[in-house]
This record gives structure tokens, sequence and C-alpha cells, in this order.
């Protein structure tokens, strides 16, 4: 009998775990294999060193990776294999990614500043280890590029001028794996601060129109312009800005305006104005802050002649009598009167009345009068008026409102009576109203206008009584 030897061992190959994990700044660690066989280990990347990479029977194996700049996971499957392919084991390594790092021009958050003309550029620079993209861009900016990879130069780009008086500022976030830096910008205002001026009080009458004035703490000055529809059409608000800025410099502020001239019913007025401050431009020149335009429609004449007037007198009394006309006319119980006498007086309120325009009139003259005692110069219905005669001048004038809706009138009715011998044809010139085809003549609105002082202003409030009347 011969003996046999006995049968050879299964061969064996285990390693000792499935997986390590390594840290970002590199590190140095061990699996052991236990084997009765050859083997061989594959798979390792760049950065990643293994020690041995091939053996016999049991083994430790020393893996060390290098340090890891990128921030995103690195991974590898080394196979440790025995030298017949028969048997094998597998290990996962992981290496954390590096921290993100990202910043702008040094900094987690930098800034930027630009006029107020616009066309300008400026760049910047990201400083990065990772993918980053800029986001929350406005419309007035453009950026490129928008995205990329670790350091890079991007151009900023602002357009657009910046033509109002506020500066306008936006934060772009630029975003990367994990961080985040801001960038913001800035872009100063073309227009001067707290020069606005508003427009409040409107007087609207069939022949033109006035209101008060209201302006910042900033305001010294202004410019005002008055257009039709066909003078403006086609126009942006900056083209009409322009003519503005062309027109006469009012060195202070009033605290009114008017349509220097008389218009007829239903016109569409476009009245502009922008008030400079104490700031200039480089050239010297005032430095203006925004436009307010008001679009205003005069009205139609349904209450224009609300009373008809005739006038009789004596040595001692003028008799004013009022009577309702026409069919609008019957409309107007309620009316408010104005009155003066004297060689000084009548004449100037009938040249406010017949030169400027009833609207300007109204507004000066009868709306204060009437704010202060609604019941001053208040009548109902039509009457006979006595004054006491002082004087040989005298003038009137009465403003009605509609009995239904409480509208007042889109006129006045006036009266202006002089018997005192004319002296010479100058003075009567200068009391004589100017036609109306002269006065709705627009291009002469904007030239400059003739504005009442504030103290004669306030003289004339001040004066806004009925004169002696005698019922």
């Amino acid at each position: 009998m011969v003996a046999c030897d006995p049968d050879p061992e299964d061969p064996k190959l285990e390693v000792s775990t499935n997986e390590i994990i390594l840290d970002a700044e590199g590190e140095t660690q061990s699996f052991s294999v236990e084997s009765n066989v050859k083997w061989t280990i594959t798979g390792n990347r760049g950065w990643l060193s293994v020690s041995p990479a091939s053996g016999k029977n049991n083994e430790t194996i020393v893996i060390t990776a290098s340090k890891n700049t990128n921030v995103g996971t690195q991974t590898c499957k080394l196979t440790v294999k025995s030298s017949d392919g028969a048997v094998e084991d597998t290990v996962r390594v992981i290496q954390y990614g590096a921290v993100g790092e990202l910043s702008v021009n040094g900094s987690n958050y930098a800034s930027l500043s630009f006029g107020p003309d616009g066309n300008e550029k400026q760049q910047i620079s990201i400083t990065s280890n990772c993918d980053w993209k800029i986001t929350s861009v406005p419309n007035w900016i453009r950026v490129s590029p928008l995205n990329g990879s670790k350091n890079s130069t991007i151009t900023i780009t602002v357009d657009k001028e910046n033509f109002s008086d506020e500066e306008r500022e936006t934060v772009l976030e630029i975003e990367g794996v994990g961080v985040k830096a801001n960038l913001s910008i800035v872009q100063d205002a073309k227009l001067a601060k707290n020069c606005r001026v508003t427009l409040s009080n409107e007087t609207i009458m069939w022949d033109g129109f006035a209101a008060d004035l209201s302006f910042e703490s900033g305001a010294i000055g202004y410019r005002e312009a008055f257009f039709t529809e066909s003078d403006v059409k086609g126009m942006t608000d900056r083209d009409i800005y322009n003519l503005l800025m062309e027109q006469y410099e009012y060195d202070e502020s009033t605290d009114y305006t008017y349509l220097p001239g008389w218009v007829d019913e239903n016109t569409k007025i476009i009245y502009c104005v922008a008030a400079y401050g104490s700031e200039n431009n480089a050239d010297g020149s005032h430095k203006y802050g925004p436009m307010n335009k008001i679009e205003i429609t005069t009205k139609k004449e349904t209450l224009y002649a609300d009373m008809y007037l005739d006038l009789s007198y004596t040595s001692s009394r003028w008799t004013v009598t009022t009577s309702r006309v026409g069919q609008y006319g019957q409309r107007c119980d309620e009316y408010y009167i104005f009155c003066v006498e004297g060689d000084f007086m009548a004449p100037f309120y009938y040249y406010m009345a017949s030169d400027y325009t009833y609207a300007m009139f109204a507004h000066l003259v009868f709306k204060p009068q009437i704010a202060e005692d609604p019941n001053e110069g208040y009548k109902y219905g039509p009457q006979d008026i006595n004054y006491l005669r002082e004087s040989d001048q005298i003038f009137f004038a009465c403003w009605g409102k509609d009995r239904d809706t409480k509208e007042f009138s889109s006129g006045l009715t006036t009266l202006y009576k002089d018997l005192s011998p004319e002296e010479d044809d100058e003075e009567e010139y200068f009391y004589s109203p100017l036609s109306r085809v002269q006065k709705s003549n627009s291009s002469s609105w904007n030239k400059p206008r003739r504005i009442i002082p504030r103290s004669e202003v306030e003289k004339l409030r001040k004066n806004m009584k009925v004169y002696k009347v005698q019922l």
C-alpha cells in the first residue's frame, strides 16, 4: 500500500477592514492582510501611497495620503488579490476634502463705489479653492464672468446713469462650496438731495391755473417750465428735464406758481419744476434735484359768467347790482365778492385780474380770504350791494359756486370803474388788460415771469376784506 500526500491547504486571503477614512490634511493608517498565498495590491492613486504593495502570507499594510487641497472628497478602491487570482478582498479609502475658502479682494465682504454717470468698469479679485457663482445681480449692473473655479478676476460694469436724488446700492452674493462672500456696489446719485418740489392747493379755472409750491429743506432756488402736449410729444422725462434746465433760474424759492398766460378751456398744461440747493456740479452750475411733472387740464367754461354785474353811483355811494345770467348762472346762488376802492388799490387789483389770469387772482385773493373767514364776502342770491364812495376808482369781483356740486366756477366776473380824468396814454395802457391772443401764446410762457414778492403777497392777503358794505 502506497501512502498519499495530504490535500493542499485551500487558498485564503482576508483584510482587516473594508473601509478607511483619512482627513484632508494628509494622514497615515494601516490595515492587515491575513493570507496563506502570495498577493498584490492594486488600485491606488497618485495621492495615496501603499506599502508594501505585494507580499506573502500575513502582513501589515501602511497607507499614507497627501494633503487634499480640493474641497471635494476623493476615493479609491484597493484590491488585494492572490497571485493566481483565486481569492481577493477590497479596501475602500476615503479622504475628506479641504474646507472651502472664498474671498473678494482679500475679504469676505468688499465694496465698490461708482459715479452717477454710468459707463464705468471696475475689477475685483476672487481667491478660492472651489467652484463659485455670483447671484443677485440687478439690471443696472453687468458682471463677467458670473461663475468660475478657484482664483479669478471679475469685471463689474455699471452702464446706466443714476438719474435720481438717491444713491442706489446692491449686494452681490458670491457662493462657493460651503462658503460665501459678499460684494456691495453703490452708485452715486446724479441729482441733488433734499430739493424735491411738490404742488398743492391747485386753483384750476378755464384760463389757467395757480398752485402752492412746497420745497424740501435743501432748496434755495428753482426752474420751472410750462408746456403743451404738442411741445413735448414723444419726449422722455429726461428730455423734458433737459428742456427745463434751459429755462430761467429763479434764485429763491417762492410759495406759489401760476401759468403766465391765458389759455383756452379744456387745455392740457404740463408743468415741470425742479429746485437746486447748495451743491454745485463740476462746471460750477447749480446741482438740481428731481423734476416734478404735473399734468393739469383747464376747466370748461360751464360756470364762467356766474353773475352779471351792473354799476351805478352817486357822489357818495357806489351800488353794484348782481344778477344771475344764462343757463349756467342759474345754478350759482352762492358766491363770494371782493371789492376795493381807492386810487391805488382799485387799479392794482384790476391790473392783477386782467394782466394775470382769473386763476391767479382767485388763488392769491379769493382763496386766502375764504380760508380765513368763509363768511367774509359770502353772498346768497342776486342783490344790490352798496359801498360808501370815498374815491373815483372801484374794483369789484365775484366768484361763484355751483349750488349742487359746491364746485367753484371756472372764471370770475369783474368790474372796474375809474371816474378820474385820464392823465396820459401810458397810465391808461398800464391798467389795460393784454389781449387774450397775446397771453395765450405758449411760446412766451417760459420767459422770466413776474413774481410778486412774498412780502407783497402777505400785504395783499391782509387786505382781503370786503370794503365798507352797506346793505
